[in-house]
Formats: structure tokens, C-alpha cells, sequence
């Protein structure tokens, strides 16, 4: 069935181009009759005493009317060639006459919208009036507008037949045979190509079909099998009948009973596998592992049977990356907060760290990749942090790595040190960097490198720099430090002397800037650093240095608090944060590094503000859980403006994201939420669709 539509817009559209054209046409023909009359020479010249045996050829010249036409026109000027040259010099014009353009009347008011023509066709079987068969076609007026041809709308009806097939033709004389060539060397087999049909995860898509195509080469198998082993699938064709899912992931402790809370509420998204920190009213806070799609959530193991293990609590759940599937913090039996591993799916974590004396994780403890494994700093900063490449037996104190050469350097440093890596943590190519508090309390920054040598720095003689919130740059790292001109941003270079790199000032006093770097934080970007800093009044605005240039730059004079609930987020060339401004309140904000391209992202008009509470990149901006005044809910936000995505809780607030975060991974987005019904639970949305991993055939 087709559907033809002549719209109001085209009607006028087209009645316009038509009156253009024939007052176009008039023109010339007005041109043409002036020209003819011309050229009668004896119609339109005046009398002269010209010898008329040799007559002057008649000119005629086109030129802009200018004032003479008040809308536009041309200007015609005729006269004899007297001097036969081919042009109208000005002596030779007797005359002149502009035609004008006519003034455009007004448009007529719009007509009434015309019927929709509709059409159907119908195969025709082989028959009387199309012996070969053919198709019937109808047209007419869809007078009810109810988009059906009926009966009664049919205008004309015309039938198209297949044409009768031809009678073979003559044959044509057989052509004297070729020489033969030469055999050409035997091809090697080809690798059979394969499809085969699978059903999808039922959690991402109910009604639907998996078609896996690959070549039967052997990788992950044997070759020419018949077996489509996973290492051959080049390419998976995914449909679905319906919608995909979303919603709860799963009701581990029942009825309205919260599984995630503020102190258990650790995800991560794991070579496939969802885990959490999850309460299931048997265990206490134990680590939970959704397999590949919306399987319920079974336990990994229960580290600290009758109590909490709290996993995650104070490192998260960390990506071992090449060495173990995951490393995380977690309370054992013996009651005391350590460094666990687990190495793979249906293995037991092992403890990494231990000591009898007590935690050897804490609040203050970070932990990141360095010389092929993991640092992990002391509760308290008290002694060399621990190494571990993921194993009981490759985690040792750090001056024990292989890499050191007994250690005896480090050491050395150490013996000297009372607290170290409780402010700056951070590695850049020249090693790790720390900050380290000595005998007389001078808390300055010192570099370990890879060979196991230390490097002290001191950005402050006379006091302690107290340096802090590192960020690896093209050379060495930019911190916060303590200046006489108060906290302020400090470029350590191991070849060169401490650098200050700003010169801050609170505004109206002249007074040094106390907090800096303490809601944003320092973000590596763009050949630069961007960074907060309370200038005015008790709110922090955001701030840019640039490498290049050394320029410091403040980003925007309405922007406040930047990063303070959220973020910040680096994706697509841009920072996503929380932000606060006068006439919006919290709402997101982004920036490209440059005052123009500082934006506020308002999701709720006003200034009572959306309240975005966590982001991940997405697309080309981010999905974010922001309250758009219906509650916080799942949107998708990007420079052009935003859209819910999904909302657990249509009816009220699902205060998605107070717990957990937000992940994504190559299915799902997983926050946490309630419904009404389940308490805080993991819920889940697919995105395939918009991304296009799907497609979608109901």
C-alpha cells in the first residue's frame, strides 16, 4: 500500500516558482518587441539626415535600472553605431527605457488541506485478463481519511501483465574451437564459511536470535570441523522480537529490604561479569557475581561468616587487568580489613595482606598499577607500601621487589620517614611519586624510581609544602602545594627545581588561597591541568592551566563547586561534572578546556536543579542519574540537550544512585534502585538498540 500526500507548503511553494515564471516571461517578450521595433529603424528613430545608402547598424544596451526600477529591473538604451564599432558609445544613445520588476503581491492565504491519495495493489493469477498473471492496481481519494483504500474511495483501476514469453530464437553457426591453454596449477582448498543460530540471553532479549558467522579455520578448534568454535565467529548478527530488557537485575534480600547500602554497595563490571558488594539477609555484605546476562546474583564466598566483609569498602572492586581477574578489599575471619584476589570464575579469593596487629587496609589506602603489579600504600602511611603482582607469594614490602637490588637504597630513604603516601599517590613514567613526612615533621615530595633510588623534592624551605592530588603531565607530575603565596599549583620535574605554577589570590583581600583542588580535584587535559580553587567567597570556581602557554585561566565566573557531587568524567573531548550556578542550581556541567565551550546542562528549569548524582561515558556524551523532577532516574545527556532513558519507578522516586555508582559495559547500564516494591537492588537498562549492537524486529 502507498501513500501520496501534496502538502499545503508544496501547493504554495509551487504557485510561487509559477508566477516568477511568467513574470519572467513577460520581461522577455517585452525585450523582444523593443528589440524588433529597434531594428524597424524607421518606427522608432527620430528623422536625420543620414545617407541612406549606408545605414548605421541599431544598438541596444542592457543595464541596471538602479533608482528607475524600485524593486529591480534593467535599463535599455538604443541608438545608431555611427562609427560602426560594434559599441554604443555615449554620443550615440538617443534614447533610453527601463522595465521593471513588478511589486510581489501578498501570499494568498493557505488553501484547505487536499485528500490523501492512496493506492493498493494485488497479484493477478493467470487468467483472461492477464494470461501470464500480473498485478492490479486502485487509486483513489482516502475520503474518510482513515488511511484504507475502500471500495467506495476507488477512482480508476488498471491491470499490468506479464508479457508472454518469446519464442526461442534461431541458433547462430558454431564458432571454429579455440586452442587449448595450458592447465593452470591446482588452488588450495578454500576454508568452508559458517552460520549457526543461537538463542540470546534471555535478560538482555526475550524473543530473539543470535546468528554467529565465521570461517572454519581452526582458531580456538579444529579446522574444517564442522564446528563453529568461538575463536572463528567474525561477526554476530543480533535480533530481537521485542524490546530490549530493563528493569531489576534481581531481588537478592527480599520484600522491600535493601541488598546495597551506603557501606555495601561496591560494583564493577569484570571480564563480563557483574560483581557487587550484596546483602542477601543470610551472609552479611558479601561478594556477589552476576554471570552474562540477568542471571540472580550468587555468592563468591563468604569471607567473614557471621559479620560483614564489606568488599570494596575502601579500594573498590579493582580490574587486575593481565595478572588476576580482581583485587579488592574485604574484612576476613580474623576480623581484620586486608587485600584480597580473585583470580577467575569458580576460584576462591585468597588474602594478599595480612598482619596481626591489624588492618592493613584503611580509609587512607590507595592502590594502583606500577612495575608490572599493583602498590598498595600502609593504613596509616607507616612504612613502604606493599607490592603484589596478584599472588600470596609475589606480595611483599616494596623494598623487596626484584627490581631493587636488595632494596638496601629504598630502605635507607625509608629509615627516615615517619608517614608517607597519605596525600599523593601517583605514578608518571619517572616512577612513584609520594609525599613523606620526616623526623621534624616536613611533609615534602619524594619520587621512587624504578631502579629502586629515591628522589627528594622541596618545594618549601622554610615550612612544610604538604603536597598532594598528583597528576601526571608530558614531564614529571603537577601537585597542590603549601607556598608562602598559600596552596597552589607546583610542576615537579626530576631534572629540573620545584616550579610554582600559579600565583592565586583571593578576591577583594589579597589573602592566599587556602582550598584548592578539593572538589574537582587536578585532571590531566588537553596539554594542560584543569582544577578548582576558592577565590570567592566559600565556593570553588574552575580553573585551566595550560602546558603550552603556561596561561591560567578561569573557565567561568557562574560556575561553582565543579565536581563536588559528581565527576569529573573525561569523554569525547570534553570534562562531565556537577556543578552549581546562581540561577540553576546543581545541575551537570562540561568543558572543553576554553571559556566558550564551559556550558551548564540544565535538565530541570529553575534553580531548584536535577542533582546528577553519577555519569559514565556514553555515545557521544554521557548517561547520567539525575533527578529531572520526576525523581532520579537514568538520562542520556550530550552538548544538543538530554532524554530520559529509564526510570524504575514511573510513579514516584526510584533515588537511583545513591548507592553504587553507574556502570556500563557492552550490554547494560546497572545502577542501583528501588521500584516500591524490592528495596535498593540493582537494576539494569540494554542500550543495543541506540547503539546499534541490535537490531530490532518486532
Amino acid at each position: 500500500m502507498n501513500n501520496a500526500e501534496i502538502s499545503t507548503s508544496q501547493r504554495h511553494q509551487e504557485e510561487e516558482e509559477t508566477q516568477d515564471g511568467k513574470a519572467w516571461a513577460v520581461i522577455q517578450a517585452g525585450l523582444l518587441l523593443l528589440a524588433l521595433g529597434l531594428a524597424a529603424a524607421g518606427l522608432w528613430l527620430p528623422e536625420t539626415d543620414l545617407d541612406t545608402s549606408s545605414v548605421a547598424s541599431v544598438l541596444i544596451v542592457t543595464e541596471e535600472a538602479g533608482e528607475a526600477c524600485p524593486v529591480s529591473g534593467v535599463l535599455l538604451s538604443y541608438g545608431e553605431d555611427v562609427n560602426t564599432d560594434g559599441v554604443l558609445q555615449a554620443t550615440e544613445r538617443e534614447g533610453s527605457m527601463p522595465v521593471c520588476d513588478g511589486v510581489r503581491g501578498n501570499a494568498g492565504l493557505p488553501g484547505a488541506n487536499g485528500l490523501s491519495v492512496l493506492m493498493s495493489s494485488n497479484p493477478v493469477p493467470p487468467g483472461e485478463v492477464c494470461p501470464a498473471g500480473g498485478v492490479a492496481y486502485k487509486w483513489g481519494l482516502d475520503l474518510n481519511a482513515s488511511g484504507v483504500l475502500d471500495e467506495e474511495e476507488v477512482l480508476d483501476a488498471s491491470h499490468l501483465c506479464t508479457g508472454a514469453g518469446g519464442s526461442p530464437g534461431a541458433g547462430g553457426p558454431r564458432g571454429e574451437d579455440g586452442v587449448n591453454g595450458t592447465d593452470g596449477q591446482h588452488g588450495h582448498n578454500g576454508t568452508s564459511s559458517l552460520i549457526v543460530s543461537a538463542l540470546p540471553d534471555a535478560g538482555v532479549c526475550p524473543v530473539g536470535l543470535l546468528l554467529h558467522i565465521g570461517v572454519d579455520d581452526g582458531e580456538g578448534g579444529l579446522a574444517e570441523d564442522g564446528v563453529l568454535q568461538p575463536g572463528e565467529v567474525d561477526q554476530t548478527v543480533r535480533i530481537c522480537a521485542t524490546d530490549l530488557r530493563a528493569g531489576p537485575l534481581s531481588d537478592l534480600r527480599t520484600g522491600i529490604a535493601d541488598s546495597l547500602s551506603p557501606s555495601c554497595d561496591a560494583m564493577n563490571n569484570i571480564d563480563g561479569d557483574l560483581y557487587a558488594a550484596m546483602v542477601d539477609g543470610i551472609h552479611g555484605c558479601e561478594l556477589h557475581r552476576f554471570d552474562d546476562g540477568w542471571r540472580a546474583p550468587h555468592l563468591v564466598a563468604d569471607l567473614n561468616p557471621g559479620g560483614d566483609a564489606q568488599p570494596g569498602l575502601h579500594l573498590g572492586l579493582h580490574d587486575g587487568g593481565d595478572h588476576v581477574a580482581m583485587l579488592f578489599d574485604a574484612t576476613g575471619a580474623n576480623g581484620h580489613h586486608d587485600l584480597w584476589a580473585l583470580n577467575g570464575t569458580g576460584m576462591a579469593p585468597v588474602r594478599l595482606t595480612a598482619d596481626a596487629s591489624g588492618d592493613t587496609v584503611d580509609s587512607g589506602s590507595s592502590i594502583l598499577p606500577w612495575l608490572d603489579g599493583y602498590i598498595l600504600t600502609q593504613p596509616g602511611g607507616v612504612g613502604l607500601p606493599w607490592w603484589t603482582d596478584g599472588t600470596p607469594s609475589g606480595t611483599m614490602a616494596l623494598d623487596m621487589h626484584p627490581a631493587f637490588a636488595g632494596g638496601e637504597a629504598l630502605r635507607q630513604w625509608a629509615s627516615g620517614i615517619q608517614r608517607m603516601g597519605m596525600d599523593l599517590v601517583t605514578v608518571s613514567e619517572e616512577g612513584l611519586w609520594m609525599d613523606a613526612e620526616n623526623a621534624a615533621g616536613d611533609v615534602e615530595p619524594a619520587l621512587i624510581h624504578a631502579d629502586g633510588t629515591v628522589q627528594t623534592f622541596d618545594i618549601w624551605p622554610s615550612g612544610s609544602s604538604s603536597p598532594a592530588d598528583g597528576v601526571a603531565v608530558e614531564q614529571g607530575i603537577v601537585v597542590v602545594g603549601t607556598t608562602p603565596e598559600g596552596r597552589q599549583l607546583i610542576h615537579l620535574d626530576p631534572a629540573q627545581p620545584p616550579r610554582q605554577i600559579t600565583h592565586l589570590v583571593r578576591s577583594g583581600s589579597g589573602q592566599a588561597p587556602v582550598f584548592v583542588g578539593t572538589t574537582f580535584g587536578l585532571v590531566a587535559f588537553d596539554g594542560g591541568v584543569v582544577f578548582d580553587a576558592v577565590l570567592d567567597g566559600a565556593d570553588a570556581s574552575l580553573w585551566r592551566w595550560n602546558a603550552s602557554t603556561d596561561e591560567v585561566l578561569r573557565l567561568s565566573t557562574t560556575v561553582m563547586n565543579p565536581g563536588d557531587d559528581m565527576g569529573p568524567i573525561e569523554h569525547n573531548g570534553r570534562l562531565w561534572f556537577s556543578c552549581v550556578t546562581m540561577a540553576n542550581g546543581a545541575e551537570p556541567c562540561s568543558t572543553d578546556g576554553t571559556v566558550n565551550g564551559t556550558h551548564v546542562h540544565e535538565i530541570v528549569a529553575g534553580w531548584s536543579g536535577s542533582l546528577p548524582r553519577a555519569a559514565v561515558p556514553f555515545l557521544e556524551g554521557v548517561a547520567i542519574l539525575a533527578d529531572d523532577g520526576n525523581g532520579t532516574a537514568l538520562h542520556r545527556l550530550t552538548i544538543e540537550g538530554h532524554a530520559l532513558l529509564h526510570d524504575p519507578l514511573p510513579s514516584g522516586d526510584a533515588d537511583s544512585g545513591r548507592y553504587g555508582g553507574l556502570l556500563v559495559d557492552e550490554q547494560r547500564l546497572v545502577f542501583v534502585a528501588h521500584d516500591g516494591t524490592s528495596g535498593h537492588e540493582l537494576h539494569g537498562w540494554c542500550h543495543g538498540s541506540m547503539t546499534q549492537a541490535w537490531i530490532i524486529w518486532p
